[in-house]
């Protein structure tokens, strides 16, 4: 616990442990956190079943006993790149992606196109944006390269007509995000054995898209994958910035959990209520007027593991 040495102590009854030895080289066994104290630790730990349940590994360590990663400060920190001349500030990023989304120029990148994915690709070309969709599966992109759907909420004629009127295009590398301005990523994370998530699909996506990040910033990063709170932050962004960038200034990035229930037609992408949360206010406001022109009711919420903690929980109530 990190509560304030002013504070009242907590004592007996106002403390409960839910960190086990093993989960985390940060932890250590026998500490423990409250539901009543009001830390950063303990907010974080108060969730307590659910992160354990998931093995959500959180450093809550105290510099004086154990170093933390120099990622967990994540978007707080200061850029170390050296201002370059002509680079657009943050604000100019913002406004400029804003205008280009309003206008309907912005190129839009989607990764994984599966029931999640293609959906929300046909969603953004038919408003207007050119969209680019990446998928590893090459029988996938050959066949969307064809005009031919294997998702059942997507006509085959509807691919086609989109297709051949060069609104979107599909293939394999990720090169080709380089140019868009706003990627969406929708890969799967199963289930193991163990009943945790498998994020590695996750993190490989997150490594591709570091990798051809444009150099002059600007790009807004949402990953819509089911997973555990504190993904985006904790995995996603530290990935992201690790060259320097700087979360809401050199790039955006938020969380929206998909919510396509396949086979509905009384619910699809625009009639869907869409939970967006963003790692920084500006991140927040460019992910909403992205999706606000796809889905009808955006619903903005105050962070990246709160949208997260939203999907965890329509799941567990979808499954109960």
């Amino acid at each position: 616990c990190r509560r304030d040495p002013a504070a009242a102590p907590l004592v007996g009854a106002d403390w409960f442990g839910y960190i086990y030895p093993g989960d985390d080289k940060h932890v250590k066994a026998g500490e423990a956190v409250s539901p009543f104290c009001d830390c950063p630790t303990c907010r974080r730990y108060s969730l307590g079943y659910l992160h354990h349940l998931f093995k959500l590994k959180m450093c809550i360590r105290d510099s004086s006993r154990t170093p933390r990663p120099s990622w967990v400060a994540g978007r707080h920190r200061k850029s170390q790149r050296s201002p370059v001349p002509g680079q657009g500030t943050s604000m100019e990023h913002k406004h400029q992606l804003l205008d280009r989304i309003a206008r309907r120029e912005a190129r839009i990148g989607i990764v994984g196109l599966g029931y999640v994915g293609l959906p929300l690709a046909v969603a953004f070309a038919q408003e207007g944006f050119a969209v680019v969709g990446v998928d590893l599966d090459a029988r996938k992109v050959s066949a969307l390269q064809r005009g031919e759907s294997y998702v059942e909420d997507v006509p085959s004629e509807v691919i086609a007509a989109l297709v051949n009127s060069g609104q979107f295009s599909a293939g394999t590398d990720y090169a080709a995000l380089a140019d868009v301005d706003a990627i969406s990523i929708c890969v799967p994370t199963p289930l193991r054995k163990t009943k945790d998530p498998d994020i590695s699909y996750i993190v490989d996506a997150t490594e591709c898209i570091a990798t051809h990040m444009p150099a002059d910033g600007g790009q807004l990063i949402v990953l819509e994958s089911t997973t555990y709170p504190g993904t985006t932050d904790e995995i996603v962004l530290p990935r992201l910035g690790r060259d320097g960038l700087e979360v809401g200034r050199d790039f955006f990035l938020a969380f929206s959990p998909e919510r396509i229930d396949p086979g509905r037609t009384d619910f699809t992408v625009r009639t869907t209520p869409k939970v967006i949360g963003g790692v920084t206010p500006d991140c927040l406001e460019v992910a909403v007027a992205l999706y606000a022109t796809v889905v009808d009711h955006p619903v903005p919420v105050s962070s990246t593991a709160t949208a997260e903690m939203v999907k965890l929980l329509e799941n567990t109530f979808r499954a109960v």
